[in-house]
């Protein structure tokens, strides 16, 4: 990570960090025991299979009893192994260096059963799973499960493996190992961070007020670059607020977010048609229509601050402080909006406003419709413009006919 240009550089090849993390665990542990062999003699320990068991089993126990505890249906993953291993050095005498190895591999058969393959896609699952959350990734995720792995599939494997004489030359185990380390981390250093199969997710969008020329352009993702193509707006920066809008729509969630004010994209894709105000028993009836020129819109029906209605014709909720409408998909014909409102408030009314936001850029290209400047080799994006509608001067509200 620190020697690439981006935080996931595994992302796109990551079977090749796992090969590295295991690796580098398997040189740690080795070195671990070169450095015991130059302790004095008499501090050595006996190569006896069952010295791993005597360290490993309270290992075992621990985990299993939280675990049975804590998350029962997943317990089986710690139980089993400790039953299988448990039940057979009770049928095998300890002084057995063959009995003790033949419990071994029958725990090892076990444990690898309900650990390797999990524990492969499980690492698989959880690279895709961090590259949708809106957060760079911490270093120890991969690790730690490993490790969990590890606890329960290391100790059999080595109760099986471990030669009970010296190593006539451990040097060459070195030097495999030394190797390993080389390869798999010059593998995953030259791996491309993101392809055209596993793509960087990204997200980008314009936010346009009414009448204005000008509009605030946002990307965002969990990377510290902005690699936009040619054409794209200038005078970007990191931005760790909330865009300036007359209507809230919030702060992107990823870590990494750029922000720039260029020319509009375009005339909006809908309008307002009506807006009213119209006077009834004990209050105010808002009526406000917005009309789509093209498929695929989503309109928003956001009321001033600290205003909610008595009642509205279509669900709404208070978001970012605001009461608001969202409405996905909108006919043909136009969507309306009507809410009722205690007296007082038709002043206030008038600053409700209406959105419409497009996934779809005006003049965008691809089946995204998105524009030039934005690359897609191995980039995909999540995209929409949002424009704020001018509504028509409201008509003053009328007392009801007697």
């Amino acid at each position: 990570r620190y020697a690439r240009e981006v935080y996931h550089p595994w992302y796109a090849h990551p079977d090749r960090l796992f090969l590295m993390l295991l690796a580098i665990g398997t040189l740690a542990g080795w070195l671990i025991v070169r450095l015991g062999a130059i302790l004095p003699r008499r501090a050595h320990g006996a190569r006896h299979p069952i010295l791993v068991w005597s360290l490993a089993l309270p290992l075992w126990v621990g985990l299993a009893g939280v675990t049975a505890a804590l998350a029962p249906v997943a317990g089986y993953l710690w139980t089993l192994p400790l039953l299988t291993i448990g039940a057979g050095l009770l049928a095998v005498p300890p002084a057995r260096i063959s009995g003790v190895r033949a419990v071994s591999v029958v725990a090892l058969a076990v444990a690898g059963t309900l650990w390797l393959f999990d524990t492969a896609d499980l690492l698989r699952f959880m690279v895709p799973l961090f590259g949708r959350l809106p957060l760079v990734t911490p270093v120890y995720v991969y690790p730690a499960l490993m490790l969990a792995c590890g606890a329960m599939v290391v100790p059999p494997f080595i109760a099986t493996t471990a030669a009970v004489a010296p190593l006539v030359r451990p040097s060459l185990i070195t030097t495999a190992l030394l190797v390993a380390v080389a390869v798999s981390m010059g593998a995953a250093f030259f791996a491309p961070a993101y392809t055209y199969e596993r793509p960087q997710r990204r997200s980008a969008r314009a936010i346009v007020e009414p009448g204005a020329a000008t509009a605030t352009y946002e990307v965002a993702s969990q990377e510290p670059g902005i690699d936009l193509d040619a054409g794209a707006p200038e005078g970007w920066y990191r931005a760790t607020d909330a865009p300036a809008a007359s209507v809230p729509l919030g702060r992107y969630p990823q870590p990494f977010v750029f922000r720039a004010t260029a020319p509009s994209p375009g005339p909006a894709p809908a309008a307002v048609t009506e807006f009213s105000l119209k006077a009834v028993p004990a209050g105010t009836e808002v009526t406000m229509t917005i009309v789509p020129r093209e498929p695929g819109l989503t309109a928003l029906f956001v009321l001033p601050d600290g205003i909610t209605p008595a009642r509205s014709n279509l669900p709404g909720a208070v978001t970012r402080g605001r009461w608001r409408v969202v409405y996905a998909g909108i006919p043909s014909d136009g969507v309306t909006w009507r809410a009722s409102f205690k007296a007082g408030l038709e002043s206030r009314l008038t600053g409700a406003r209406a959105v419409v936001v497009s996934s779809r850029f005006p003049g965008g290209t691809g089946w995204q419709s998105l524009p030039a400047w934005l690359p897609q080799q191995n980039t995909v994006w999540d995209a929409d413009v949002a424009w704020v509608l001018a509504a028509a001067a409201p008509i003053p509200p009328v007392p009801p006919l007697r």
